[in-house]
């Protein structure tokens, strides 16, 4: 899973994940774009654990920092919204 023997948060898994595969010298957006469905395959289990753990009628999430919800929320038949959490992709910096 994604924090497992990583920091325990966002950020710091992803560095971890950039040194795993090479891309140290990526900054961190296009290192994230690289490495989206790894870190995906990497939280599903968790994002799992704690849908079923919650048992939510719908799952919201943004589409650019949380794609693993969607997939957890279709592998467990709960609707799900993406909803945009910053002022969209432009405004995401390269």
């Amino acid at each position: 899973e994604l924090y497992e023997g990583r920091e325990l948060d966002l950020f710091g898994a992803t560095e971890s994940l950039k040194r795993d595969y090479g891309l140290e010298n990526e900054n961190f957006m296009t290192a994230v774009s690289k490495l989206m469905m790894i870190s995906n395959e990497l939280m599903l289990p968790g994002t799992i654990r704690w849908l079923r753990a919650i048992n939510p009628d719908v799952v919201l999430y943004c589409p650019l920092m949380n794609s693993n919800a969607a997939f957890a929320a279709r592998v467990l038949s709960i609707p799900s919204v993406a909803l945009l959490t910053t002022a969209g992709p432009g405004s995401i910096q390269r």
